[in-house]
């Protein structure tokens, strides 16, 4: 394993916008999330990183989470979606472990994490001794 992983090996393929505007369904257009990790086919993590200056994320995709965590928890299986808040300016690397949860979905409900101090981290942490650790 290299020391870089986890990291974007080519940033400026990142930075390249996508226009989704010609994929319509309905009112239904794709979405993005930040990160997404599959951890030995039993645990599911969806993440997403908003700015805290940034404006509440919108009704699609809060739905896209719930419905895909939802989905996918149960039978033997988890899933959690984080979003997590940081304040990098533009430009600046997003420290995706240290910044700090604002609310989780688990086993079919939102959770807000305010005022908890709980990182993103954390939050995997501790759906993964959930999912590996604690017995069933």
């Amino acid at each position: 394993m290299t020391g870089d992983t986890g990291k974007i090996k080519f940033i400026g393929r990142a930075l390249q916008h996508i226009d989704f505007s010609g994929i319509r369904y309905g009112n239904a257009t794709p979405s993005n999330v930040d990160g997404i990790i599959e951890l030995k086919g039993r645990l599911f993590v969806i993440l997403e990183y908003k700015h805290e200056s940034a404006q509440p994320m919108p009704r699609g995709q809060r739905i896209l989470i719930e419905r895909i965590t939802d989905n996918l928890h149960g039978k033997g299986k988890y899933a959690v979606g984080i979003i997590g808040i940081h304040s990098s300016p533009i430009g600046k690397e997003i420290d995706g472990a240290l910044s700090l949860a604002t609310e989780v979905r688990w086993n079919g409900e939102w959770k807000s994490m305010n005022g908890k101090n709980f990182t993103v981290k954390n939050c995997i942490d501790r759906a993964y001794q959930i999912a590996f650790l604690e017995p069933f």
